[in-house]
């Protein structure tokens, strides 16, 4: 059965190089994913840590008066970065203020010139250039944050359990993955 390369990387492995579980234990584990994804949600939006993080993006997004001084609290761009798809962009502070307040409704706006798309899209989401923080202090729009937020977290737990999984499969003594070896939770 032929792998999807991308669907390898989520589970910490690339098609060409070798990981700890077999294509078809990463494929397995995905299913299960997948098939557990509602629940996980469900979990996740009820999660204290979550609520508190949104808790504390929108108790910033109401003290700030612009979005470039919401966007210099580590805490707040952290989390607005992790609703928006960026969170492994939350460290260029610089470029977060820079990207996300330029108008990508301009061909030569930051956000349109970056080659990662994302910069553009999450830009136009916010509409800081246009509007500034209107569309934050929007109930409905603080859901979409808290909806990407929630995924982000459940994508992250995937991804640690799958490096949790090929670390402990690996580590045993004389253990040597094979495409035929199936792992105990994968059969429950």
């Amino acid at each position: 059965m032929a792998v999807n390369p991308y669907l390898l990387t989520l589970f910490g492995g690339a098609a060409e190089t070798s990981t700890a579980m077999s294509p078809g234990e990463t494929v397995a584990f995905y299913n299960q994913s997948l098939k557990n994804a509602d629940k996980e949600t469900e979990r996740l939006r009820a999660d204290p840590m979550v609520k508190r993080d949104l808790a504390t993006l929108f108790k910033a997004i109401d003290k700030a008066k612009s979005p470039e001084e919401l966007l210099r609290n580590p805490e707040a761009r952290r989390v607005l970065m992790q609703g928006l798809g960026l969170a492994d962009q939350v460290e260029n502070a610089g470029l977060a203020i820079k990207a996300l307040t330029s108008d990508p409704t301009q061909k030569d706006s930051l956000a349109r010139q970056l080659p990662d798309a994302r910069w553009a899209g999450a830009a136009e989401q916010l509409g800081f250039a246009k509007d500034g923080l209107a569309k934050l202090k929007d109930p409905e729009f603080r859901a979409v944050i808290a909806d990407g937020l929630v995924e982000y977290k459940r994508l992250t737990a995937i991804s640690d359990r799958s490096r949790w999984w090929r670390m402990r499969w690996s580590s045993r003594p004389g253990r040597t993955p094979s495409p035929t070896s199936t792992p105990c939770w994968a059969t429950r």
